[in-house]
């Protein structure tokens, strides 16, 4: 029942399990069977239904309380290996900056090592669930972490309270005070500061070598248990199974065989995303918008004592859902209800703007692109775009964590919130999902985290809907892509991919990930294994995603060395590898087939030259050059059903083609700042574009440039007479 498609039932599975726990008499069979149960559970950490999640942390609670003792042992030694891995990250900036060491003396890694005794808990049930419990305290949605919280702070207290305690609050301190100086610590000078651009990493400089993992700001201990590099580094084998010893990549030369030749070093620029080099945009005033919370959540008292067990409310809310009538039709599906007559109108509503658009995809191919149809300001920088297919609707991702819904018809902004992404993660991705009914946006960060939201146009109605961690083992790199995804409408299926070396796909109706298993592992018990996530094949980052609309089954792929492959999810994981085109030199921006019209399918990388494919061929079949010679191109967007696509340029222009090659428009993106005389040539005029997206169906294509918070949106000449006959 652990892997039950319904949520639901997962959930009722865990409550039972929770009350199975807790015989007075625990004798070492009662012992052993309880372990087993937890072994089985600790990986349903990773469901991303957060129903699910929270009864796991109850059930957690449960356990912890039980075993209290070992798990004060399990604190305690996370503590001092906390301490270890931050003396080691602070001797290393020292040692790389030596003009910022001090005349004290310098911490060193030998004191630990002479202090720390042998881990008890390495290795142990107790250990693995501890680990589990502080990555549950930065789960993405707040009522589980706010929960695991109060499991943590629990254990910190009776830590403090236990025959270890004059241990532990001297290196609670010393934690505190190592996480001030690393957050302090300035990085070593072959090394980029950091910027608020698009992609919030550190970018090191050509040649250069790969700077240390980022300080935290303050310890987890004084900052709500946040997940430092020594967390990280322990739960490296916890989620989905892991990886084992075998997938660490080595740095040892292999013999090449006779006769090989030794493949040419290409520049170090070709393998980095595009927008690497942005520098950072400091709008006159950024207001922190505020992140959306589910529906009926309440912030915990800070106050009151951490106390466990927790206590479930899921047999309550069974009594409640079980006691009204379930074999009634549902509210929309009654004909003369609200519901079904809002239903009925967005049906037709849709209906029109079909057949309306229809028409205008043989315009869009010949005409010119160059119709102002809209001007605002965003108020920061845009990073994502994306139009609703039938709404007016136009949500906006800025280069810090904030989402603006616009109105693009009447140049009104609707709402704007926060993502809540942590430092040093940006949204990479934005999309309307359900678009025929009532829409839903998904936003996915370069950390892994996917979120949803209802009601994501009104200010005081959003809510979040789910949120999980889709990638885990995100694998830092200076060449990074963070994460990518794609949405199968029809399919109900998310698709993710990213910095790992995996394509995950996600069930939408189950919401859990495909290809999970049971597997023996002893003879008393049970483990979920790792989902069969198909191998990526390539040590390069995935940067981009799409799949076959129709039947949903084909998977494209591009990657930061230049390959595009193909994947075909009927087959086994381990050959779903059919195709593979290695025509591309440089990094691929995107890769894109089309909904609708011809579906066909474009590629494009950053020296600017677009490819269109056919599945059936082992060749291109059409180069293009889609941008001026020595310019790089920041992005390519494909219309859903229009044979045209756009290339944004690093010379602040986008350039609209069609399928065929043929050149429809130049556009420049403007700004109040523009027009003025000292911006003319070398100001605004010479930022890169750094966001551009057609609309699904109309014929229309925003843009926003680097530096720059105004939105341009522009349609088709030809086709803007039509427009006034699509209903809004």
């Amino acid at each position: 029942m652990a892997l039950d498609p319904v949520p639901e039932v997962r959930a009722a599975a865990l409550h039972a399990l929770t009350n199975f726990i807790g015989i007075p008499d625990l004798t070492a069979q009662v012992k052993g069977y309880e372990e087993s149960v937890a072994l089985v559970l600790i990986n349903m950490a990773s469901d991303a239904n957060s129903m699910v999640r929270r009864e796991l942390l109850i059930f957690f609670s449960v356990f912890v309380k039980r075993y209290q003792h070992k798990f004060l042992v399990c604190a305690f030694e996370q503590l001092m290996a906390e301490k270890k891995d931050m003396l080691a990250r602070l001797e290393a900036q020292l040692d790389s900056n030596p003009q910022h060491v001090t005349l004290s003396r310098r911490p060193s890694t030998q004191d630990s090592e002479s202090e720390e005794p042998h881990k008890v808990s390495k290795g142990s049930i107790q250990g693995s669930i501890w680990m589990r419990l502080l990555l549950m305290t930065i789960d993405p949605h707040p009522e589980v972490a706010q929960d695991a919280k109060v499991v943590v702070d629990y254990m910190h207290e009776k830590l403090l309270a236990s025959a270890l305690g004059p241990r532990a609050q001297p290196l609670m301190d010393e934690v505190a005070r190592l996480g001030r100086r690393l957050a302090v610590a300035k990085p070593p000078p072959n090394s980029r500061q950091p910027s608020s651009a698009p992609n919030g990493r550190r970018t090191p400089m050509p040649g250069s070598p790969a700077p240390p993992a980022l300080p935290k700001n303050e310890s987890y201990l004084s900052m709500g248990m946040r997940r430092t590099a020594s967390m990280a580094a322990a739960l490296k084998n916890m989620t989905f199974g892991g990886a084992n010893e075998n997938d660490t990549p080595t740095t040892t030369p292999q013999p090449r065989a006779p006769g090989q030749l030794k493949r040419a070093r290409v520049p170090e620029d070709w393998s980095r995303p595009p927008d690497s080099g942005d520098p950072a945009f400091k709008p006159s005033a950024y207001v922190k918008a505020k992140p959306p919370k589910p529906k009926g959540w309440k912030k915990g008292d800070a106050m009151t004592p951490p106390s466990i067990p927790l206590k479930s409310t899921f047999f309550e809310w069974s009594i409640e859902y079980f006691g009204e009538p379930q074999m009634r039709p549902n509210e929309p599906d009654e004909p003369g209800s609200d519901d079904y007559n809002r239903k009925l109108w967005r049906r037709i509503r849709n209906e029109k703007v079909l057949s309306c658009t229809q028409p205008m995809k043989g315009i869009a191919g010949t005409s010119k692109w160059d119709t102002p149809n809209g001007y605002f300001n965003n108020g920061t920088q845009p990073t994502k775009m994306c139009f609703h297919q039938f709404e007016d609707h136009l949500a906006i991702a800025d280069d810090r964590d904030s989402v603006c819904i616009w109105d693009w018809k009447k140049s009104t902004r609707l709402n704007r919130f926060s993502n809540g992404n942590p430092l040093g993660s940006r949204i990479n991705e934005a999309r309307f999902i359900n678009e025929d009914d009532q829409a839903l946006l998904l936003t996915g960060s370069s950390d892994g985290i996917v979120k949803i939201y209802r009601n994501y146009e009104a200010e005081q109605g959003i809510e979040l809907v789910s949120a999980w961690k889709a990638l885990s083992n995100m694998e830092p790199s200076t060449k990074s892509a963070g994460l990518v995804l794609d949405w199968q409408q029809g399919q109900g299926k998310l698709l993710v991919a990213g910095d790992v070396k995996v394509i995950r796909v996600w069930n939408a109706a189950t919401e859990i990930c495909t290809n999970v298993s049971l597997t023996p592992v002893s003879s008393d018990g049970l483990r979920l294994t790792s989902p069969k996530d198909i191998p990526a094949r390539s040590s390069s980052p995935l940067t981009s995603l799409t799949t076959d609309a129709v039947a949903g089954n084909i998977i494209i792929a591009g990657y930061g060395d230049g390959a595009v492959r193909v994947f075909d999810q009927r087959m086994k994981p381990a050959l779903a590898m059919v195709k593979v085109w290695r025509k591309h030199a440089q990094w691929v921006t995107n890769v894109h087939m089309q909904r609708g019209g011809l579906r066909e399918l474009v590629s494009g990388c950053r020296d600017g030259e677009v490819k269109l494919w056919d599945l059936r061929y082992k060749d291109e079949v059409r180069t293009m050059r889609a941008v001026e010679p020595g310019a790089v191109m920041r992005g390519l967007s494909v219309h859903e059903h229009a044979p045209v696509f756009a290339a944004g340029s690093s010379n602040h222009t986008l350039n609209v083609y069609s399928m065929s090659g043929s050149p429809l428009s130049t556009l420049e993106p403007t700004s109040p700042s523009s027009y003025a005389g000292s911006h003319l040539l070398h100001g605004y005029r010479n930022k890169p574009i750094a966001s551009a997206a057609f609309h699904p169906h109309r014929m229309l294509i925003a843009a926003g440039a680097v530096e720059s918070s105004w939105i341009n949106v522009w349609g088709c000449k030809q086709a803007m007479d039509d427009e006034n006959h699509i209903p809004g």
